[in-house]
Parts: C-alpha cells; sequence; structure tokens
C-alpha cells in the first residue's frame, strides 16, 4: 500500500512537471466583454450616415439615445453567427435591415407586448413611414430567422446594396469613428475590466484574438490590449493559434510541454479550430452566451470542448495550473 501511496505521488508530480508553463488564447470579446455591444452601439449610429437614402426618414431623436433596446438586443442575439471578419460591416448591415423592415412595418409591431414582441420590436414609432405599402410578408424578420439565414442573406445584401471594397472601408471609418466615443471605451472603462485586470496579473502566457471585424473599435482598445498581454491582429482563430503555438515554442525551447488552451464565444470557429491539424494537442473552452441554447447543448456534446463562464476564465487566468 505504502509503495502505491508512493508511486501515485510520483507519477502525480511528473504531470504536473510535465508542463512548464500554461498559454492561453483569448478572443477580444472575452478579453473585453463591453466591446461586441459598443460594436453595436457604434454600427447603428454609422449605419444612418452610411445609408442616408433609406434611412433618413427615421427621427433625429432616435439616433440621440431614444427607444433603442430592442434594436440593440437583437442585434447581439444575432451577432454570434455574423462573420467575425467582417463584424463591423455586417452589424451596419444589420442595424440597416432591422431598422428599415421596422419602417416598412409602419408601425405594425411597435408597443408589442409579450416577451418576445416587447423585447424585439420598438415601443414608440421610429418617426418615418416605409417606402412599400404595407402588407403579406411586411413583418420584420425574427432573431430566429435572421440567425438561420444570416450567411446566405450577407452574401445576397452585399451585392443588392452595392457594398463593394471601398464601400466596406468608407463603413469601417464610420464605425471606428463612433466606437472611438463611446463611454464604454473610455480608457477608465476599459481599465475597470475585470478580466483584464486577471490578464495583467496572470502568471501564464496569454494572447488575444482581434479578427479584422473587430479592429474598427480602435486605439483606446488595442493600446489596453497590448500593455498587458500579446496581441494576434487578423486572421482565423486557427490562424492565431498557430501563431501562438510557435512564440512560446520560441520563448520556451522545441522541446517544452506546454499546455495550450483555446477560448471562444463562437461555437462554429472553436469546432473548425478542433479539426484543424495546425492546433497541437490543446483544450478548448466555449465561454457561454446565456442566449445561445442550441450553442450550448453543441457544447456539452462535442466531447473536444468544455462549456465555462467568464468566471472561470478570470479564475483560470490567474493561476499557472490546469486545475482550478
Amino acid at each position: 500500500m505504502v509503495v502505491m501511496i508512493f508511486l501515485l505521488i510520483v507519477l502525480r508530480l511528473a504531470v504536473v512537471e510535465a508542463f512548464a508553463a500554461k498559454a492561453l488564447l483569448l478572443p477580444i470579446d472575452v478579453a473585453l466583454p463591453k466591446v461586441t455591444t459598443t460594436l453595436v452601439e457604434a454600427a447603428i449610429h454609422a449605419s444612418r450616415q452610411a445609408f442616408p437614402e433609406e434611412l433618413g426618414s427615421l427621427s433625429t431623436s432616435f439616433y440621440e439615445g431614444g427607444d433603442w433596446d430592442w434594436l440593440r438586443q437583437k442585434m447581439l442575439d444575432v451577432c454570434p453567427v455574423l462573420s467575425r471578419e467582417n463584424l463591423d460591416v455586417h452589424l451596419v448591415m444589420l442595424a440597416r435591415l432591422c431598422l428599415e423592415e421596422q419602417l416598412v412595418d409602419q408601425d405594425e409591431s411597435t408597443g408589442s407586448k409579450g416577451k418576445y414582441g416587447s423585447k424585439y420590436h420598438p415601443r414608440e414609432s421610429l418617426g418615418g413611414g416605409g417606402k412599400a405599402p404595407r402588407g403579406r410578408g411586411t413583418r420584420p424578420l425574427t432573431r430566429g430567422e435572421l440567425t438561420a439565414n444570416w450567411p446566405d442573406m450577407a452574401d445576397v445584401l452585399t451585392s443588392n446594396w452595392g457594398l463593394t471594397h471601398e464601400r466596406e472601408e468608407e463603413i469601417r471609418e464610420l464605425v471606428n469613428k463612433y466606437s472611438t466615443n463611446l463611454p464604454s471605451l473610455s480608457p477608465s472603462s476599459i481599465s475597470s475590466s475585470v478580466t483584464l485586470g486577471a490578464i495583467s496579473s496572470s502568471p501564464c502566457y496569454v494572447y488575444v484574438h482581434c479578427p479584422d471585424g473587430f479592429q474598427s473599435l480602435g486605439s483606446p482598445v488595442m493600446d489596453a490590449l497590448l500593455s498587458t498581454c500579446d496581441v494576434v491582429e487578423g486572421g482565423g482563430l486557427g490562424d492565431a493559434m498557430e501563431y501562438m503555438v510557435a512564440d512560446v515554442l520560441g520563448e520556451e525551447g522545441a522541446d517544452a510541454m506546454i499546455s495550450y488552451h483555446c477560448f471562444s464565444r463562437d461555437m462554429r470557429e472553436l469546432e473548425s479550430v478542433v479539426m484543424d491539424e495546425r492546433t497541437f494537442p490543446s483544450k478548448f473552452w466555449f465561454v457561454c452566451n446565456s442566449r445561445l441554447e442550441q450553442e450550448k447543448s453543441n457544447a456539452i456534446a462535442n466531447p473536444f470542448v468544455t462549456k465555462v463562464d467568464h468566471k472561470f476564465v478570470q479564475d483560470f487566468l490567474l493561476t499557472d495550473s490546469d486545475q482550478i
């Protein structure tokens, strides 16, 4: 019995000592959870300037911070299926689509009651009339319909609205203009982020992935991240993982045993990285968004992915162990 206990202790120590370091890859919306809401709000502001003819009939009071809750909530709930590489542009497109549909709806759904109606429809008139008379098929698309069909819809809208590369760059500049001035991206607000504080105190290698679609957030965000960790800009999550592994091995040596961890709020993106041959032996973590029940169930069913919340991420950052 004594020999067996001794062997178990030796084995445990060997496992602990096998890993020279722990390396974590976090997407920017896990490192700074407020950035998605900020992008949504900046996209709403930018939509009127990007599409003045289509949205010009909206009341000025709406853009001055009026009845936004329904639109913000709808966009946040659809956001996880939007392209992360083109998120800023797609959010402006989504804002235009939702607002145009409400205008065409001609206040038929305004003031809707009930759990769904009150959540995803305005309480007050948007102040403009639609271009088409109300009839069958003119009701606004539901959150579920947008979520299920957005990838195909985005391609069609990009073509129909003439969104060339040059137009997309103009839209990104507008999103950057508005996001930089929002209170949620003030230096004091960013510095108060609990997760960012955990990153700065972490004993681990920490890398934050910033896809192209988040780079409209501007310098306050990037300055805050660059002062606390390594930032991988552009590309997909698999590209960022490949960069992190190469960079850590460059520091620790090619023979070092490193514990790699990849976090994401996008289950589809995470599952593609699980299947990516470049990702090396890693652990994968899905940071739950409570609105996405289907994705949460997928995370439970995928044997390579563990479902966690933001509190777990913060605690995990503050230990050099794989166990918390």
